[in-house]
């Protein structure tokens, strides 16, 4: 399996890690926003921590990731992408909704997240370890 990484891998990489960036201080902000009229400094803080775990987890999981195969920095490349703009847009449009309670996406969003980067990287690297057997 090869690990070379090519210029494509690299801007790749760099889109990446600028969109997981962006993505977590939006999050911020918009938890922020939402949580605005709550008088709960530790709940704030707690929704807090948890919106902002997934990015936190990707940025872990990249600055581990130099010796891995390229099939597998793809993978999380394109998971680091996909929960960074997914969240945002989804954390974006329920930030501006009326109503009464708007925490739900604030909870069940990093649990998706989470369990996208639970499957699927030990899947992808379960793969790569039987295709080069």
């Amino acid at each position: 399996m090869e690990r070379k990484s090519t210029p494509a891998l690299f801007i790749f990489h760099l889109v990446a890690l600028i969109a997981v960036a962006a993505g977590a201080f939006v999050t911020f902000y918009l938890v922020f926003q939402s949580g605005a009229k709550n008088k709960s400094i530790l709940l704030l803080f707690l929704f807090t921590v948890w919106d902002l775990s997934p990015f936190a987890a990707l940025l872990a999981a990249h600055s581990v990731s130099k010796h891995w195969p390229v099939i597998v920095k793809r993978v999380l490349y394109f998971l680091m992408l996909l929960i960074a703009a997914g969240s945002t847009l989804y954390y974006w449009h329920v930030a501006w909704l009326t109503g009464p309670s708007r925490t739900g996406p604030f909870l069940i969003i990093p649990f998706v997240s989470w369990m996208l980067m639970v499957i699927v990287m030990p899947a992808t690297a379960a793969f790569v370890r039987r295709r080069t057997r």
